[in-house]
């Protein structure tokens, strides 16, 4: 399998910072399957951004994820945009994951007011 020269390099993580990993994989992929199934969640993000946590975890799903142009490419994109602080990145993602589990809640909210409506 060839890999461009930056993607070659596989760095694991210390233990503590797997197990962490571990779990916002786990909770990016029940958000990712949320927002399959409510279209105001943006799912395939949160399966991107567990995608990239797999990628720090295991070797093997780094070089499977790295041999795939979908993911080099925005893998790519995502580098790109390190102009902004680590802060602000951090900050920015959270609102947006708040953001879409309230506009979730009332959608949730609304379908289950509709459904009580029913004759």
């Amino acid at each position: 399998m060839h890999l461009p020269t930056r993607y070659r390099d596989f760095r694991p993580l210390p233990w503590m910072a797997k197990v962490v990993s571990l779990l916002l994989i786990a909770v990016c992929l029940i958000m990712g399957v949320v927002g399959v199934l409510l279209p105001i969640i943006p799912g395939v993000l949160f399966f991107f951004i567990a995608a990239l946590l797999c990628t720090r975890v295991s070797q093997r799903a780094y070089h499977y994820a790295h041999a795939n142009a979908w993911y080099r490419r925005h893998l790519d994109s995502w580098h790109r945009s390190n102009r902004l602080p680590v802060l602000s990145r951090l900050k920015i993602a959270g609102l947006l994951a708040i953001r879409s589990v309230a506009d979730a809640i009332v959608s949730l909210g609304k379908m289950l007011a509709r459904w009580r409506q029913r004759p």
